[in-house]
């Protein structure tokens, strides 16, 4: 059981202990850890994500697996043909950056289309008097706008607040 391990470590670091670890569990060793890195979240491992949230006064817990995963993704509209407990964890682990999964520490998420607009929403943002730092508002560029709802979906899933902007050009 290790409590927030990144501690101390610049990214790099944290990547290559995170590999490490990564590499220590596939040998079969339990480990139980706390992060706000999203160096240490492979959703290869989805059923052993615990989301831990506060509102108000209450804390939860959020944990899914790959069947309410898969559940979740037909429900708001991915084609049910296509979308199997055995296929969607490798789907969203493999399509999954380090960059992407900071939204697990967001209070709140805007997924856009590309670094474009990544870059741009918050100066616009802070153009009119709202800093999204200081409310833990996370951009974030998805690499095209066919990507938005896939995001969306694992985002909601785990109940963190998850908007969209794209614009209208092909």
């Amino acid at each position: 059981i290790v409590d927030e391990l990144e501690a101390h470590l610049h990214p790099l670091a944290q990547k290559w202990l995170a590999k490490k670890m990564f590499e220590m569990a596939k040998d079969g060793l339990q480990i139980i850890l706390t992060t706000h890195s999203p160096y240490f979240i492979d959703l290869n491992y989805i059923k052993g994500i615990n989301l831990i949230r506060k509102e108000s006064d209450s804390t939860f817990n959020i944990s899914n697996n790959a069947k309410t995963l898969c559940d979740h993704c037909i429900e708001t509209g991915s084609h049910p043909t296509k979308t199997t407990e055995s296929t969607i964890v490798p789907f969203y682990a493999n399509n999954s950056t380090a960059h992407i999964l900071s939204g697990f520490f967001a209070n709140k998420i805007i997924l856009v289309e590309g670094a474009t607009e990544e870059l741009a929403l918050p100066v616009y943002f802070e153009r009119l008097g709202y800093d999204p730092t200081e409310f833990g508002v996370e951009v974030i560029g998805v690499g095209g706008k066919g990507n938005l709802a896939k995001w969306w979906r694992l985002f909601t899933l785990y109940k963190i607040p998850t908007f969209i902007c794209f614009d209208n050009d092909l």
